[in-house]
């Protein structure tokens, strides 16, 4: 059993590298592949910690981490998203989803 859920997590990990890769193409940035590796297993740790366990949450996380910095969540730049992440009171989709309606209205910045 452990070996099938390491071949579904090397899975994950490369699907996500492929979407990364093409948010970067779509906001016209470049990161190297092996900042973009480290960002998915940070981010992987980080929204396992903020209680997201369902496949496509995670892949939004990642997507802010790409958008916005690694530390998003307690970046005083972006305080609005950690007071998001951490309201224990809200389900995960719906904290995924008060992160993207804030992000369409939040003027973006660069990241790191």
């Amino acid at each position: 059993m452990d070996a099938f859920r390491e071949a579904m997590l090397v899975d994950f990990r490369r699907r996500m590298l492929v979407h990364l890769r093409s948010v970067c193409k779509a906001e016209n940035r470049v990161i190297a592949d092996l900042v973009l590796q480290e960002t998915v297993e940070i981010g992987m740790r980080k929204a396992d910690l903020y209680g997201f366990t369902d496949e496509k949450d995670v892949e939004r996380y990642l997507t802010f981490m790409v958008r916005y910095s690694r530390d998003f969540d307690t970046n005083p730049r972006t305080a609005w998203a950690g007071e998001i992440l951490r309201d224990p009171d809200v389900p995960d989709w719906e904290r995924m989803n008060a992160l993207e309606f804030r992000d369409m209205i939040e003027p973006r910045r660069t990241n790191e």
